[in-house]
Order: C-alpha cells, then sequence, then structure tokens
C-alpha cells in the first residue's frame, strides 16, 4: 500500500512538473495597452517641453500675443454691435498700443529720473563699498570697485581725476548689455503685437471655420475648451490687475512715509512684481531697501524700511491677496510655484510671467476630459466653503456672471 502511495505521489509529481514547465514556456504578459498609452503621453509632453524650449523667440510672443488677444476680445465683441467689425478690432488693438505706449513712457521717465540723480548717489556707493571691503579684507576677500577703473598693472588708479575720467567707461559694458537686452525685448513686442492684432482680426473666421469643418468631430468640444480658456485668462488678468495695484499703491505710499526718493518707481516696480506669484512678493521688498542704503546715512534706517516692507507684503499676501483671489483662483500654492520654476527654466523672465496662465489653461483643459480629471484636481485646492473646484472653475463662475 505504500507502494502504491508512492507511485501516486510520484506521479502527481511529474503531472505537476511538467505543468510548471509548460506555464514557464509560455510567453510574459505583453504590456497593456493603457500603459502604452501613458508612457506615449509621457515622452510626447517631453518632446514639447523641448520644443518649446528650444522655440522660445517665436512662441513666447505667440503665447503673449494670442492672451492678448483673448484679453480684449470682449471689447471688440460689443463694439461690432455697434460698427463693422474691421473698425471694432482697429479701434480695441488701438487701445492696446495706447495702454502699452504710456507703460512704456512711464518706464522711460522712472529711468532717466535715476539716471539724472545718480551721481548725487555715486560718494554714497563708494561708502558702502569700502565698509564692506574692510569687513571683507577680515576674512581675506576681494571686493571689487565697480567705478573706478584699474591700471595696467591691475592695480588702482593712480589719480582721482584719473577715477573721474575713465568712471564713466566702466559702465561700457552693462550698458551694452542693457541695449541688447532692450532690442531683443522689444523685437520680441513687436512680433507678440503682430500675433494679437491678427488674431483679433481672424477669431472669428477661426470660430466659424471650427464650428463647420469639425462638427460632429470634436469641434464643440474644442470650442469650448477655449471659451473657458479665454474668459479664465480675463479673470486671472483682472485679480491680479487688483491685487497688483493694491500692493503697488502700498509701496509708493510707505515710501513717502520714509521719504525714500522716487516713490512713484517703487510702487510700480511693486505692482509689476506682483504679476508673478509667490515670487513676486518677495522680490519687490529688494530694490527700495537697496536704494535706501544709497539714500540715507547709517544702517538704522535702511533696516527699518527693509522692515516695513516685509511686513507690508506678509499682510497683503496673507490677508488681503487671498480674500481678492480666493474667489476666482483655484490653483494650489505648491502648482503656482511648480508653474512658475518649470516655465521659467523653458522661457526665462517671460515664462514666469505666463507660467500661471498657462498653467490654468491646463487645468481647464483636463478638466474637461474624464481621463485628465485627475490632474485638475492635483493641481486645484479646495474652496473655503466646501465647495470643489472641480466642479466650480474661475471659467465656470465668469460664465455665470455673463449669465447673471
Amino acid at each position: 500500500m505504500a507502494i502504491g502511495e508512492r507511485a501516486t505521489t510520484s506521479a502527481d509529481r511529474e503531472e505537476r512538473g511538467e505543468r510548471a514547465g509548460s506555464v514557464a514556456a509560455q510567453p510574459g504578459p505583453r504590456p497593456s495597452g493603457r500603459l502604452r498609452g501613458r508612457l506615449l503621453a509621457i515622452l510626447t509632453v517631453l518632446a514639447v517641453v523641448f520644443a518649446l524650449k528650444l522655440s522660445s523667440s517665436v512662441t513666447v510672443p505667440l503665447t503673449a500675443g494670442v492672451l492678448s488677444a483673448a484679453l480684449v476680445w470682449p471689447v471688440v465683441r460689443r463694439l461690432r454691435r455697434r460698427v463693422p467689425e474691421w473698425l471694432a478690432v482697429t479701434a480695441a488693438f488701438f487701445v492696446v498700443l495706447l495702454v502699452l505706449a504710456a507703460f512704456i513712457a512711464t518706464v522711460a521717465w522712472s529711468v532717466q529720473a535715476i539716471a539724472d540723480d545718480a551721481p548725487k548717489y555715486a560718494p554714497r556707493v563708494q561708502q558702502i563699498r569700502r565698509q564692506l571691503a574692510a569687513t571683507a579684507g577680515r576674512f581675506g576677500l576681494q571686493v571689487p570697485d565697480p567705478i573706478a577703473p584699474t591700471d595696467a598693472r591691475g592695480g588702482a588708479p593712480g589719480a582721482a581725476g584719473a577715477t573721474r575720467e575713465q568712471g564713466p567707461s566702466a559702465f561700457n559694458g552693462v550698458a551694452k548689455r542693457a541695449a541688447t537686452i532692450a532690442y531683443s525685448a522689444l523685437g520680441g513686442l513687436v512680433l507678440a503685437l503682430a500675433f494679437a492684432a491678427l488674431g483679433l482680426a481672424e477669431a472669428s473666421e477661426t470660430r466659424r471655420k471650427i464650428a463647420r469643418r469639425l462638427a460632429g468631430h470634436g469641434g464643440e468640444g474644442l470650442l469650448e475648451i477655449g471659451e473657458r480658456i479665454a474668459a479664465a485668462f480675463r479673470r486671472y488678468f483682472l485679480v491680479k490687475t487688483a491685487t497688483s495695484a493694491i500692493t503697488g499703491a502700498a509701496s509708493g505710499l510707505l515710501a513717502l512715509a520714509f521719504g525714500l526718493d522716487f516713490a512713484f518707481l517703487w510702487g510700480l516696480l511693486a505692482f509689476l512684481f506682483e504679476f508673478v506669484p509667490t515670487l513676486g512678493s518677495l522680490l519687490a521688498v529688494v530694490p527700495p531697501s537697496l536704494f535706501a542704503l544709497l539714500q540715507f546715512e547709517g544702517w538704522q534706517k535702511p533696516l527699518a524700511v527693509l522692515a516695513a516692507y516685509t511686513v507690508m507684503q506678509i499682510v497683503l499676501g496673507n490677508f488681503v491677496d487671498p480674500k481678492i483671489e480666493g474667489r476666482y483662483m483655484s490653483l494650489s500654492p505648491f502648482a503656482v510655484l511648480l508653474s512658475i520654476v518649470l516655465w521659467a527654466w523653458i522661457w526665462g523672465a517671460p515664462g514666469a510671467l505666463l507660467g500661471v496662465p498657462l498653467t490654468v489653461a491646463a487645468v481647464v483643459t483636463c478638466q474637461h476630459f474624464d481621463r485628465t480629471r485627475w490632474i485638475a484636481a492635483l493641481l486645484t485646492q479646495a474652496r473655503t466653503d466646501g465647495s470643489d473646484d472641480e466642479e466650480s472653475s474661475p471659467a465656470d463662475r465668469e460664465s455665470g456672471d455673463r449669465r447673471d
């Protein structure tokens, strides 16, 4: 009986071994179609990112022009109810040019005012440099003189007269670099205006083409996404303009309270820096605080200016801005910072300005499709009233406001 049991057990083992061998001989499971689709999507995103980085000289003005056209499109839509469309587009574009010209003139006036008064602050610059050089010398470090040139042997200038004669030449390199940057920015600005003008002129015809040629093939959905993105960008721009105006006014008034020169310029810089979320409020503290070192003797008043501007930014950033932005902007702080860093890496300084609007556009697009709705949920945050941002996006709220 035992021998029979052992024979049966041996036969069972052989049978199980044959089954295991046949299973091992079979090929492994192939990757699912969903996995291949995700890998393809990741590769596509990486390819698009590097393409945008390489083509920044064209894609940055194109993006700025398209966003500008979306910003002023409601004006064209209202004007064409009373005048021909070409006249409405021309009037809206003329308004854009006037606003831009006023902004450029304001910046040029501020820069000229600083340039005219620059010699007055030169002695203070040298005094601060000597103090820094004395402090650095204790640690064996050297602080270069940005004004006084060196002689052929690399030493200090031989006379004060030579310093005054040759000093302006030390800024030639800085002036050339500034001129190069200004020329590049002007070329990008002209190209962006051209894209905006063409976008406004062809917007209606493009909408009709999409509705007619893509009817039943996703055309309606494409138009809906475009309208939602444009509405979200307009709301974002209006909200940021309001918060930036508050920050700029507070910064200018604070400069007047301390007797700081060029109070209007510091308010203007704070207004512009505020358009860069998170990082802009930190950068806005630096220029007036550094200028306070040039204008005032000692360290007490510059430190007071630094402390006052820091407290102002903390108060506005934690109490005023959230009250205004909370109802209209639903991006999480992590998504805002990530968008600024990512787009700044792709496009530089323009990317830092355009990063949040582009991320808002990506969120609106992801909310439109079931498979990507989870991405929008990760990039947004819950509102204070407990409602879901996914169900009430900025674009939806603007559409509701228009209906009301």
